[in-house]
């Protein structure tokens, strides 16, 4: 049984982590999509509470709300990988890496939990948060937040060459898909952050083709429900959470439209991690242009790739893997001291369109506590005329209790708080 926990439970030892730790439910006035789970967080030593992840305030904030559309196809995920499944490295580097067959996996060039990761289930990390807007239904973002966290935990590379062929075989741009590092310079390394960003990248791959296998089957032509994303992993190098430790890594993996930015605790200005993947970014229209006769406008005036807004994403059907909007990731590694960042937040692309990178950080800074940031994200993004499913999660990083304060977008959250449109 995986141990991956999705938005629910952890242990928290006592006076560790907030002194005045609130035992009350998060307020939100929107659904977060969790589920019930009878394992916890457990770090390797120290007293301990046991204490929902929903019901930590202070560490953690997410709200979510419904926009114009009949149902929220945004979700949420976030927990403990409590038992990541160490890679399968090489021991002699000559060997070669066609005999990485989900079949040769006992091989003697092989050993498991060698090196880097041999331990790494011992450590008091990593935690996962994971944000999910899906379009076209709800049934990509659902998949992927009950099952990435599974796939990233149980990731060895033993089926990475099986995965890439199965992708290729697909045709089209698929044919010609290859990962931005080779396979046997990951199984020969010993670099946590390649190894990290191999994790993710051929994860997301995995979840893609197990989606679409599912709900493409019966018509590979056919468009099916999909859904882009922004996943985060928190990790220490040392038996200490993120939180408790005086250095920490942030590894990103990231598609679509979807948002995470940081806020310097120093200068209280925001730093966006992603970028958006659409047919108006230069590097995405330049890939695309040789599987295309052209890009088109809808009436909104929103320049589409064939007739999604987004290209990259999971699910969407075959045909557009074949058109080249596949689910390889932006890929992000950041090593940061204890102080650096006050905080993450992870958005939809329903509070990026009317609420700037610089008013979220601002918002945030200045509320009490992480679900509080979270509920005022989304209240602001309605008053400011959101339409769309809105979505936001607050993580409390180690460097909150010295965020500068300082308000930078006042003058201009009053501005358009305030603005009502003339009536013609």
């Amino acid at each position: 049984m995986a141990s991956f926990l999705n938005a629910n439970r952890f242990l928290q030892r006592s006076a560790c982590l907030h002194p005045s730790f609130p035992f009350k439910a998060p307020r939100g006035f929107g659904k977060c999509t969790t589920r019930n789970l009878k394992q916890y967080y457990t770090p390797a030593s120290g007293p301990y509470l046991r204490v929902s992840m929903t019901k930590a305030p202070q560490s953690l904030g997410l709200c979510s709300a419904r926009g114009d559309s009949l149902e929220n196809q945004d979700r949420l995920s976030f927990g403990y990988l409590d038992k990541l499944k160490a890679p399968i490295f090489l021991n002699d580097e000559e060997a070669p890496v066609q005999s990485l067959s989900s079949n040769n996996s006992s091989d003697a060039n092989f050993s498991k939990g060698s090196g880097l990761f041999g331990s790494f289930p011992n450590f008091d990390s990593p935690f996962v948060y994971g944000i999910f807007d899906g379009h076209g239904g709800v049934e990509c973002s659902e998949f992927l937040s009950n099952h990435l966290g599974h796939i990233i935990e149980r990731q060895d590379f033993s089926r990475a060459e099986e995965l890439l062929q199965e992708a290729r075989s697909l045709g089209g741009y698929m044919f010609s898909l290859e990962p931005p590092f080779s396979l046997a310079s990951v199984l020969k390394s010993r670099d946590e952050d390649m190894i990290w960003r191999a994790r993710l990248y051929y994860s997301f791959l995995e979840a893609d083709l197990i989606y679409l296998k599912e709900y493409a089957k019966l018509s590979p032509d056919r468009a099916v429900p999909g859904a882009v994303g922004t996943v985060v992993v928190l990790t220490s190098k040392n038996n200490k959470s993120y939180w408790e430790s005086d250095s920490y890594t942030i590894q990103l993996a990231h598609v679509g439209d979807t948002r995470a930015i940081l806020c310097d605790s120093r200068t209280g200005r925001a730093h966006r991690l992603t970028f958006q993947h659409n047919p108006t970014d230069f590097e995405e229209s330049r890939r695309l242009r040789h599987y295309n006769l052209g890009f088109s406008s809808d009436s909104f005036g929103e320049k589409r790739y064939a007739w999604v807004a987004n290209t990259r994403s999971f699910g969407d059907g075959l045909k557009l893997k074949r058109l080249g909007v596949v689910a390889e990731p932006q890929l992000t590694s950041i090593h940061s001291l204890r102080d650096d960042w006050s905080f993450l937040t992870l958005l939809s692309d329903g509070v990026t369109q009317v609420v700037s990178d610089d008013e979220v950080v601002d918002i945030i800074k200045l509320s009490e506590s992480p679900q509080d940031a979270a509920n005022n994200i989304i209240r602001y993004a309605q008053n400011v005329g959101s339409v769309d499913d809105i979505t936001c999660l607050v993580i409390r990083l180690p460097g909150w209790k010295k965020r500068t304060m300082n308000d930078f977008t006042k003058n201009l959250r009053l501005e358009k708080s305030f603005y009502v449109p003339r009536k013609s």
